[in-house]
């Protein structure tokens, strides 16, 4: 759990104003201290309104890292030579590999994989006299799921980039006078930057003084074979594929929050979770009596496993909305009603002491979850359902993964989501689309995954229910709408409430 944030001034040097009001701004992503560079200071503190007096035209801020174990780990933070600077927003799951291959080099002082991304760029192996071709080896070197920043102290050039699927989010924004960046948007509003873009998954940034050019490192591959094996083959390749992700996603931690449903792939996760012997503890959120709260205290039960349940009312929901929609800086329905459960769930998990939770995002888009991709699949054919699902995953980080991330960090829980790792998104591309909706079952063949992981068949066969009716949260907030508004579309509503926050007249927030 972190944030990153950076600036390049064309004509001022008062970078340290704008470094302050970043971190102020994205203080609730750190639970401690941040830390900054320029081309000549490194300073670090619990207040960042001790860099005010910073000077300089380029700089670089970042809040502490805290891993799995609960380590904490300042950055940014160099290499070797003092002139590489990194910050990583999230984790890579070859760094054990990549230290091996470094380490007769390079001495390492951390256990953040943000060092290890310096010494990959300053190293001899990958150090190349074109920039370009350097940071496209560093690139696509690392594996897992990031956002981070490269600063050249050296050259005053910062590269800023993305994970292919782009689980942590990462903002730009330019003017006549500054080119920023920053994990969230209202960081960059907060220096007066309105129009603000999301940095592309799969492209890295390069930042000189007075403008950016973005080139694409990797992406989603959704052309190659597909698998021709019989299901049996399949489902034990995909079981095992499920039980490796885990393994990279917690890193072999001993204990583990999951956000959980009772629904199929929350309880594939926890499942599976069980089979490396990771002690789970369940986390489920809903409005009373809900079916959220029903299915997950009976799955729960089938698979013997600890749940937390915490009831949502009226007047609590209510309540948090404005801060929801400040944090995911969203007003689409359907965002803030995936928020609003997540929100409360990272809470939850906090109080019990986790600084991450897993979640099952990604499965749908992969596998057919959906209720409109049997309509597809109806109506307009197998390759019709094929390119529905490769537009879904590849837009994940915008219709999904950005919102999670923002609910969740607001109580420093950082989301991990094991459907997500690449090999095994890699091999769900893969498997054949009439695999995946088949006899009129949507997610066909990783039900049939859960049949061999011995799940109960009331839970393999459990119908998909969104978090936001299953919970019960689109019921409140159409009460709450229509209290507030005299009417129960959610739309009103959540617009007069971000007229009160001060969203950038610019910044494009209705309905995205």
């Amino acid at each position: 759990m972190s944030y990153i944030g950076g600036i390049i001034q064309k004509n001022t040097s008062n970078i340290g104003y704008y470094l302050t009001q970043i971190g102020k701004t994205l203080r609730h992503r750190t639970l401690s201290k941040h830390k900054i560079y320029t081309k000549y200071e490194e300073k670090e503190s619990i207040y960042p309104e001790n860099f005010e007096s910073i000077k300089g035209h380029i700089g670089v801020i970042a809040g502490d890292f805290i891993n799995l174990n609960g380590v904490t780990y300042s950055q940014p933070l160099t290499g070797c030579d003092e002139k590489t600077v990194v910050a990583l927003n999230g984790e890579l799951y070859n760094s054990n590999q990549l230290k091996t291959s470094l380490k007769n080099f390079h001495t390492f002082r951390t256990e953040n994989d943000g060092e290890i991304v310096a010494h990959l760029f300053e190293s001899k192996k990958f150090k190349q006299t074109c920039l370009k071709k350097n940071l496209y080896n560093v690139f696509n070197s690392i594996a897992g799921y990031f956002s981070l920043l490269i600063y050249d102290r050296e050259n005053d050039i910062i590269t800023i980039g993305r994970d292919p699927v782009g689980i942590k989010p990462l903002f730009i924004g330019k003017n006549d006078q500054i080119i920023a960046f920053a994990s969230e948007r209202k960081a960059l509003w907060k220096i007066g930057l309105e129009y603000v873009k999301p940095v592309l998954p799969g492209f890295f940034y390069i930042l000189s003084r007075y403008d950016f050019k973005k080139l694409k490192f990797s992406v989603l591959n959704f052309q190659g074979p597909t698998i021709k094996k019989p299901i049996k083959d399949i489902t034990n390749i995909l079981s095992s594929k499920l039980v490796s992700s885990i393994k990279k996603t917690t890193k072999d931690r001993k204990k583990a929050a999951l956000c959980f449903s009772g629904g199929l792939d929350s309880s594939i996760i926890a499942k599976t979770l069980q089979m490396v012997n990771i002690n789970v503890e369940l986390f489920c959120v809903s409005v009373k009596n809900h079916p959220d709260e029903k299915n997950a205290k009976n799955a729960a039960e089938k698979l013997n496993l600890p749940l937390n349940v915490y009831n949502l009312t009226f007047e609590e929901v209510e309540s948090k909305i404005p801060e929801i929609i400040w944090l995911i800086e969203e007003i689409n329905p359907l965002k803030v009603s995936i928020a609003i459960p997540l929100f409360f769930l990272a809470r939850e998990a906090k109080k019990a002491g986790f600084n991450h939770m897993i979640l099952g995002q990604g499965a749908d888009e992969l596998f057919a979850g959906y209720k409109k991709y049997q309509k597809n699949l109806q109506n307009k054919g197998i390759t019709a359902l094929k390119k529905a699902l490769e537009k879904d995953t590849k837009n994940l980080w915008n219709s999904s993964l950005q919102t999670v991330d923002m609910a969740t960090m607001a109580h420093t829980i950082s989301p991990k989501y094991p459907f997500l790792e690449p090999e095994l998104i890699s091999y769900s591309i893969s498997i054949p689309p009439e695999l995946k909706i088949k006899n009129n079952e949507r997610k066909y063949i990783l039900r049939e995954t859960a049949r061999l992981l011995n799940l109960p068949p009331e839970i393999i066969k459990r119908p998909k229910k969104a978090i936001q009716y299953g919970s019960g949260i689109n019921k409140i907030l159409k009460k709450i709408a229509k209290k507030n508004c005299k009417t129960d579309k959610i739309t009103p509503f959540l617009i007069r409430i971000a007229n009160t926050l001060n969203f950038p007249s610019n910044s494009k927030l209705v309905n995205t």
